[in-house]
C-alpha cells in the first residue's frame, strides 16, 4: 500500500490481543477505515483455539500453547522435532519474563492509515487502549 501525499501511518504495539482488538475497534468506531491487526512472532502464527485446547485434552504440544503456533504446522515447516525444540525455549517455560518474548513483549500491532489531520485523534484512541506509538 502506498500512502498519498496526506495520508500518515500509525504503528502502535499492544501486549495484549485484547487491548489491540479493543484499539480497533475504537478506531473504527471513530470512523477510520483501514485499521488493521497484526501478531509479531518470530516462529509465525499459526493458532487454533480449538486445536489448542489443554482443558480438552487436545493442545499438539507445550509449545503449541505458549509460543502461538500449532505443533503440526509448524512440524511440516523446520521438522518432525520442531515442538520439542520449541517447548525447551525459555518463552515457553515461563521463566523468561518481558525482556525473552518476541517483540520485547508487545507482541500486536495495530496500523491506522488516515489523513494527518486525525492523526493526533487515532494517537490519543491507541494511548486510552494501552497501546505504545
Amino acid at each position: 500500500m502506498r500512502l498519498g501525499p496526506q495520508e500518515r501511518s500509525l504503528l502502535a504495539y499492544f501486549r495484549t490481543e485484547d487491548d489491540a482488538r479493543a484499539a480497533s475497534a475504537s478506531l473504527r468506531a471513530a470512523g477510520f477505515a483501514s485499521v488493521q491487526l497484526t501478531h509479531v512472532s518470530r516462529y509465525g502464527e499459526a493458532t487454533d483455539p480449538e486445536g489448542d485446547n489443554p482443558a480438552a485434552g487436545l493442545a499438539a504440544d507445550l509449545s503449541s500453547l505458549t509460543l502461538y503456533g500449532r505443533g503440526d504446522n509448524l512440524s511440516a515447516e523446520v521438522g518432525e522435532n520442531a515442538g520439542v525444540l520449541l517447548a525447551a525455549h525459555p518463552s515457553a517455560s515461563g521463566m523468561a519474563g518481558t525482556g525473552g518474548a518476541p517483540a520485547g513483549g508487545y507482541n500486536y500491532l495495530v496500523t491506522v492509515v488516515t489523513d494527518e489531520g486525525r492523526l493526533r485523534e487515532a494517537e490519543g484512541i491507541v494511548r486510552r487502549c494501552g497501546g505504545l506509538t
